[in-house]
């Protein structure tokens, strides 16, 4: 009998080993943070994340030390205006990326610390479904990089 429940308890064991480790398929690449006036209260993280894997995975939140709160949000124009709604989650489709940019969707840092200044690393860790987190270095800058500038890679 004990040796039945031990071959049981094995097999359970190996089988669980066969989930893809869903940090390994993500990367997170130029992300960076506009450095505005020491007395603002808020700004915004931009980076492309990026999903290797066969399922899309969700960002469901972020954290940074800086922060009083940290939030996700997108603009959209609506009835003549622009507008900024937090949201839940963001998907990143498998095989597929994600931009958070100005403009679009972004991580809101709201009641900061202190303003971060330009040549300034701000971690940012990201939160995935799963408990799975990924830590960020994202780079104050004075002005928005092009979107080919290659140096901003962590």
């Amino acid at each position: 009998m004990r040796v039945a429940i031990l071959v049981l308890l094995v097999g359970l064991l190996v089988g669980c080993g066969g989930a893809p480790d869903i940090s390994s398929q993500l990367s997170v690449n130029n992300a960076w943070i506009r450095e505005l006036p020491p007395v603002s209260k808020i700004t915004a993280v931009y980076m492309t994340i990026e999903n290797s894997g066969h399922q899309s995975i969700q960002l469901v939140g972020a954290h940074c030390d800086i922060a009083g709160a940290t939030e996700i949000h997108t603009m959209e124009h609506k009835d003549g205006f622009m507008k900024m709604r937090k949201l839940d989650q963001i998907i990143v489709p498998a095989g597929g990326k994600v931009d958070l940019e100005p403009g679009g969707t972004h991580l809101m840092l709201l009641n900061l610390k202190h303003a971060p200044k330009a040549g300034d690393e701000v971690e940012v860790i990201l939160h995935f479904e799963k408990g799975v987190t990924k830590p960020v270095l994202a780079k104050v800058v004075k002005q928005a990089p092009d979107a080919n500038h290659s140096d901003m890679n962590p």
